[in-house]
């Protein structure tokens, strides 16, 4: 759990972590792939470096590797020293111990859980760092970086190769950004075809609406999906989302995501599907996220932001 400050710092601010800042690199980890990015400011939404992304292999030492070969890559293509870098953010696809120094559950990187990430990293590079919950970066960055969003209660809802989930409200006046393992809910529990989750469950709605679990259901990448395709997906995405906002009450739902990217006819279809449900709730405003393929450093920016 996260906490943004009604003061927050933004553009107008002096940031006392930035003075002493030469370059922030700012890492997603997905199921798949690792993306990175280098900024100079915590404001920019523009990295430095052209982003670019490695493959992960499953494997924790090899994509550990990875991780400290595309960090000085970043570095480097920024015009920087890996030497220069004083500050890393990284974002990771599951749960986060209390210490935020390693995973303690993840469906699609179970070679990474109780593996010493931050310790493994900090050694490498000696300097400032946050780990961090994926989804929990990108809501951040919706509230911290798009400043329609700022100071508004939302669900990011971010379909990858899982689900990142994360809900941003208030708590006394602070506005609190907390992930959900809501990826996992079993969504179908009486299906005739079981489909196998990477969490090793059978049914959860990652199985039913993620980029791994369309792939596996329709034997190509969701990009390919025919309309008729995508209104089935659109039905489970409905339900998930329906199930989380009766947990989660809150007037926004933004959708974020590979998944989503592009597809601007489903977010209108879910618009459509979730304000004709019958809630208990009042249906919520579905907008896409603005970030695209960015969102994921983004939200790796927007933490390091937090803790300036």
């Amino acid at each position: 759990m996260l906490v943004i400050s009604r003061e927050h710092p933004s553009a107008s601010h002096h940031h006392a972590l930035e003075v002493s800042m030469t370059l922030y690199v700012a890492v997603d980890c997905g199921g798949t792939k690792l993306a990175f990015a280098a900024y100079r400011s915590l404001t920019d939404q523009i990295p430095i470096c052209p982003g670019f992304t490695i493959t992960t292999s499953g494997n924790y030492a090899e994509d550990l590797e990875s991780l400290k070969t595309g960090i000085k890559r970043a570095a480097i293509e920024a015009g920087y020293s890996p030497k220069d870098i004083t500050a890393i953010g990284i974002t990771l696809p599951g749960r986060l111990n209390a210490a935020r120094t390693m995973l303690e559950a993840a469906g699609n990187v179970t070679e990474w859980v109780d593996k010493e990430i931050f310790r493994d990293l900090q050694s490498a590079f000696g300097c400032h760092m946050i780990l961090g919950n994926d989804g929990e970066g990108q809501a951040l960055a919706e509230a911290i970086l798009n400043p329609e969003l700022a100071g508004k209660e939302l669900l990011l809802v971010a379909p990858g190769t899982g689900i990142a989930i994360a809900r941003i409200h208030d708590v006394d006046g602070r506005m609190v950004s907390m992930a959900t393992e809501g990826a996992h809910q079993i969504i179908n529990p009486l299906g005739s075809t079981p489909r196998m989750c990477g969490c090793g469950h059978n049914n959860c709605w990652e199985s039913y609406a993620s980029g791994d679990g369309i792939e596996k259901r329709y034997g190509k990448p969701a990009s390919e999906l025919t309309l008729e395709e995508w209104d089935e997906v659109a039905f489970w995405m409905e339900v998930g989302i329906a199930n989380c906002l009766s947990l989660h009450m809150v007037p926004i739902v933004v959708l974020g995501g590979g998944v989503i990217a592009g597809q601007t006819h489903l977010v209108a279809n879910l618009a459509k599907r979730l304000g004709s449900r019958r809630m208990n709730t009042p249906s919520p405003d579905v907008i896409q996220s603005g970030f695209g393929e960015r969102a994921g450093t983004l939200g790796a920016l927007a933490m390091l932001t937090l803790a300036a």
